[in-house]
């Protein structure tokens, strides 16, 4: 966990070294006008599942991006996730089966630079963030079901690399802290504080970009 941190730290500030390349790579970048899309594999590390246990791991999920490169410094992204959790457990003649699931819907805008064969970004999207949990029990005559959903309100600063493959084609990897509302405790008479769920995103893929 500390490594994937340190790579987000890296790139973090490789992506300031390349923005300070910009007036140098303008030329070569030519990004203005052009658009983008990536997807591939997705893994979190959250401090607290939709289940609420501490310190998870979700390694099952995927992400699509799109982005439109207004600059060639400068781009409007959109970012969709999904990751998923699920447990069973069994014991005299009863199965315990749960899953989990979390859904990002963000978009905002992005600084980026390039130096030779490697592209650099930052990134800063707002959106919403949808949990949904399942529960279910069987086994002799126990046939029980529920489940739950919540909509919040999330944000994400991320950074990135791309390796250039070829003209258009790019390998991604890149790094998300996002943060999901949540409520706590309550009152009759006072609203609960909102505070923050946090978690550390890894992305993985390919990024195909075309125009111009």
């Amino acid at each position: 966990m500390h490594g994937l941190r340190g790579f987000a730290l890296a790139a973090g500030s490789l992506g300031l070294v390349a923005l300070s390349t910009l007036p140098a790579r303008a030329a070569e970048t030519e990004l203005a006008g052009t658009t983008e899309v990536a997807g591939g594999y997705s893994y979190i590390y959250a401090s607290s599942s939709v289940s609420g246990v501490s310190g998870v791991s979700v390694p099952a999920g995927w992400f699509f991006t799109a982005g439109a490169n207004i600059r060639d410094a400068f781009a409007v992204v959109t970012d969709l996730s999904g990751q998923y959790e699920s447990n069973s457990v069994s014991g005299g003649g009863v199965t315990v089966s749960s899953s989990d699931s979390i859904h990002t819907f963000l978009a905002g805008p992005r600084v980026q630079g390039q130096s030779g064969r490697i592209s650099f970004y930052g990134q800063f999207l707002v959106g919403a963030a949808r949990m949904s949990a399942a529960l279910s029990v069987s086994g002799g005559s126990v046939q029980q079901a529920s489940s739950a959903s919540d909509t919040e309100f999330c944000f994400a600063p991320g950074a990135g690399l791309d390796f250039s493959l070829g003209e258009h084609a790019a390998l991604r990897a890149g790094v998300n802290e996002q943060f999901i509302r949540s409520i706590t405790g309550s009152t009759p008479t006072v609203p609960p504080p909102p505070t923050f769920q946090k978690q550390f995103q890894l992305q993985i893929g390919l990024v195909y970009r075309f125009g111009n």
